[in-house]
């Protein structure tokens, strides 16, 4: 199988592309958003968009030619994916279609700066690859609040959700999210999968299920939809996107681990 590595990068050190094994069958693209200071051949794009932009940009502009699976990153993927190295070197031939490659988004000493808190994390060991490279995935309602395997809340998310339903005048942001991105094979009635930090593996076929217009349409949302989100910031459409990725390669048919919750059943 084809590899592909995509990775978005602004200012982090990518010192860590050199512990991949050199293989034929893996390949590794850089595109760099910040300043030219890397050795490394890579593909300059302007900085919008997060790692979103960069994704939707190697799909859209590589859709005929993608690797039979690509995996999708940030240049600082270590930080929230301690095993990635090994993930990449040892496991990659036993990953899902569609395989989230996350462990955390932030793991910290105090507790109080764990993201997600530790326990949620130890609820799903059950996904680790072969038992001990660490993946995680939770399961959020239609307010983008972690539900499964814990509900639990967080104080900065709740606020971009709050600000992002007044700007829109909504009251369902996944509902809004789902038919503006025009997602399909969504049922609002159940929870939906989720994984930090916008790190997976993606088959070929997953990609291309969705046409290329599909992704442009995401494109378009996250480059012109600039409403204002913050003090002199628009909305960061990037942060709603990195909630959506499994939803959108339809983790649900490409991963045997996916979960059925319907959210009238959460109280």
């Amino acid at each position: 199988m084809k590899t592909e590595i995509v990775v978005a990068r602004y200012k982090e050190n990518l010192d860590w592309l050199k512990k991949i094994k050199k293989s034929k069958d893996i390949k590794i693209t850089v595109y760099n958003k910040g300043p030219d200071d890397i050795s490394i051949n890579a593909i300059k794009l302007p900085n919008i968009g997060r790692e979103s932009h960069t994704y939707l940009y190697h799909i859209i502009n590589n859709y005929d030619n993608l690797a039979d699976q690509t995996i999708f990153c940030q240049g600082d993927s270590i930080f929230h994916s301690p095993d990635f190295l090994d993930l990449i070197n040892k496991y990659r031939t036993k990953f899902e279609p569609v395989q989230p490659l996350t462990a955390f988004y932030s793991e910290a000493i105090d507790r109080q700066l764990e993201s997600p808190p530790k326990p949620v994390v130890e609820a799903t060991k059950n996904l680790w690859i072969d038992g001990k490279a660490r993946v995680h995935v939770e399961y959020m309602d239609n307010n983008f609040t972690p539900i499964y395997p814990y509900f639990y809340t967080d104080t900065m998310v709740i606020k971009l959700i709050e600000k992002f339903k007044s700007l829109y005048g909504i009251d369902n942001p996944f509902k809004f999210n789902v038919e503006r991105f025009r997602l399909k094979n969504v049922d609002l009635d159940y929870l939906f999968p989720m994984s930090y930090a916008a790190i997976f593996a993606i088959n070929k076929q997953p990609i291309q299920d969705n046409s290329v217009d599909f992704y442009n349409n995401i494109m378009s949302i996250l480059i012109y939809d600039i409403r204002p989100g913050g003090v002199d910031k628009p909305m960061d459409q990037g942060l709603f996107l990195e909630r959506l990725w499994m939803v959108i390669f339809n983790y649900k048919k490409y991963n045997k681990n996916y979960l059925t919750f319907q959210t009238f059943l959460i109280i």
